[in-house]
């Protein structure tokens, strides 16, 4: 009976790629996050800025022109 030679990853290898992976990740994640607190900051930003638009347009309409 033959035992085929199978080729594998040792533990040394693999544990390696996964503290890479680790390291790349704990430099890139901040930044993301970051990204994605902006984002949310500039959209929350816009609809208030349409809301009181739309609020300021809705008193024009009902009480005349603002300063005239």
């Amino acid at each position: 009976m033959k035992i085929k030679n199978l080729k594998a990853f040792t533990l040394a290898e693999v544990l390696i790629a996964l503290l890479i992976i680790g390291i790349i990740a704990t430099i890139i994640l901040p930044t993301l996050l970051n990204n994605i607190k902006k984002a949310e900051y500039s959209s929350k930003l816009k609809k208030f800025y349409s809301t009181m638009s739309h609020a300021i347009s809705l008193s024009e309409l009902e009480n005349g022109e603002a300063g005239g």
